[in-house]
């Protein structure tokens, strides 16, 4: 048998301490599942690359950034107030 030394935030190995113990699963279980799954699919187990975003999202993303920090902006406790207030501006009735 081999022993693998690896490095961790703290904080993420008692996140992934705790995951594993709701699953029934130590860390070493987890890891050497992670291996077995890693030869049996002959790569990582799950989808990995980085998050890449086109023109238009990246700008929708920029903008409700902005619209989120704008304290001018004006905000709604519902759909049905975004409703009245589009067919105020429409001037017709709901």
């Amino acid at each position: 048998m081999a022993t693998i030394t690896i490095r961790v935030d703290d904080n993420i190995k008692q996140q992934a301490e705790k995951l594993f113990d709701d699953l029934g699963l130590n860390m070493t279980s987890a890891i050497n599942i992670f291996i077995k799954k890693s030869l049996s699919v002959n790569g990582i187990p799950f989808d990995l690359r980085r998050n890449t975003y086109n023109a238009e999202t990246l700008q929708a993303m920029l903008e409700s950034e902005m619209l989120a920090n704008d304290p001018n902006t004006k905000t709604y406790n519902s759909f049905s107030e975004i409703m009245e207030e589009i067919h105020k501006e429409n001037d017709t009735e709901i």
